[in-house]
């Protein structure tokens, strides 16, 4: 029995890095569709929400930032859950895609649109989900633990 937990918990990098292949793939084969297909797009050369629209590199660098500080927790965190490598797939799968643009296309291709938030990519939605879902785990664990205090 705890040869096979180990068996699952040696395998669930291969989960992340397979997860952050899957989001880029998914990311680039829709922004070459919508691209290709010349429906409405635009170039985003700022972070979400159009910030730091004047200042590419400090978007690059927070970008560069997440993707390094997602890897490094990796290989450092001790206790880790499927939930923590589900988050790091879509954290770095979004970064990398939103990365493989910045540098082939200037910019994000953006081009889903929802006001008042304005527009954004597969990339942005898997980064908002690796958020949402890495916030409500950390909120569920310490509930956890206020329980068992």
């Amino acid at each position: 029995m705890a040869d096979s937990k180990q068996r699952i918990v040696r395998g669930l990098p291969l989960f992340s890095f397979f997860t952050a292949f899957l989001v880029v793939a998914v990311d680039q084969l829709i922004k070459r569709l919508v691209i290709e297909s010349q429906r409405f797009y635009v170039i985003n050369t700022g972070g979400i929400f159009g910030i730091f629209s004047n200042n590419e590199w400090m978007t690059d660098i927070l970008i560069w930032g997440l993707i390094v500080v997602s890897v490094f927790w990796l290989i450092r965190t001790k206790k880790k859950t499927f939930t923590d490598f589900l988050v790091l797939g879509l954290l770095l799968g979004g970064g990398v895609g939103n990365v493989i643009d910045r540098f082939f296309r200037g910019g994000v291709v953006d081009f889903f649109h929802i006001n008042p938030f304005g527009y954004f990519n597969f990339s942005d939605i898997a980064i908002t989900a690796a958020v949402a879902v890495g916030f409500w785990n950390m909120l569920s664990f310490r509930r956890k633990q206020s329980l068992r205090d």
